[in-house]
């Protein structure tokens, strides 16, 4: 499948995925190919950008606010101050300084780091990393692998798979989700912050959480 690499600076991007076979862009930026790449570079103008379904996208931007909608390829964002919306991708790769970052769906892994924005997780099928210094981190759906880090944001995860879950926050609380009936191998490091265990323990899966002063608690769902 093509890639689309789009730049701007602080104009909104919208990218559709649709069932169509070639790229229509419409907010005046400029379109230019090479090879299998199409690149579309803007400024402060907003910008709507319909792709086949299943294209691989690479996305640049300032402070314009992204929103990827439809079911796409490889995604790779980067922004410095904008929220990233993304409903349905085959990977996700998302940076922001500031902001929201959102991803309904990833089909494959997932990685999402930022400074002091949001992150919320629909589904993730994937193996999922996530870092951040503030700013709640949420996966409400987790299939595979989940490594979550935070500084003094509180971090939620509710796995439907067979983990292993890593949670780690210096002052923010961890609640980690498990399937109902799971036997988890809980390990557990805190200086003042108390562990809450909602299920017996057993080796089902490995749950490893560390906080300074967070509290923790681990249960069914």
């Amino acid at each position: 499948m093509d890639r689309v690499r789009i730049t701007v600076g602080s104009g909104r991007v919208d990218v559709l995925a649709e069932a169509r076979t070639d790229i229509d862009v419409d907010g005046g930026a400029q379109v230019s190919v090479d090879g299998d790449e199409t690149r579309i570079e803007g400024g402060s103008d907003a910008c709507t950008v319909r792709v086949p379904d299943g294209t691989d996208v690479v996305l640049g931007s300032g402070s314009g606010d992204v929103q990827l909608a439809g079911r796409l390829g490889a995604v790779r964002v980067t922004t410095d101050s904008a929220d990233i919306g993304i409903e349905d991708a085959a990977s996700v790769d998302a940076r922001s300084r500031s902001g929201k970052l959102e991803v309904e769906r990833s089909r494959g892994a997932v990685r999402m780091r930022s400074h002091s924005a949001s992150v919320r997780i629909g589904r993730a099928e994937g193996e999922t990393r996530i870092a951040s210094v503030s700013g709640l981190v949420r996966v409400d759906a987790a299939a595979a692998r989940v490594s979550a880090k935070t500084v003094s944001g509180d971090i939620r995860v509710e796995v439907d798979g067979p983990g292993p879950v890593a949670a780690e926050t210096v002052s923010g609380k961890i609640h980690v989700t498990l399937p109902a009936g799971a036997r988890p191998d809980v390990h557990h490091r805190s200086m003042s912050g108390k562990l809450r265990l909602g299920l017996e323990r057993g080796h089902d899966l490995d749950v490893t959480t560390r906080t300074i002063s967070g509290d923790v608690s681990v249960g069914p769902a």
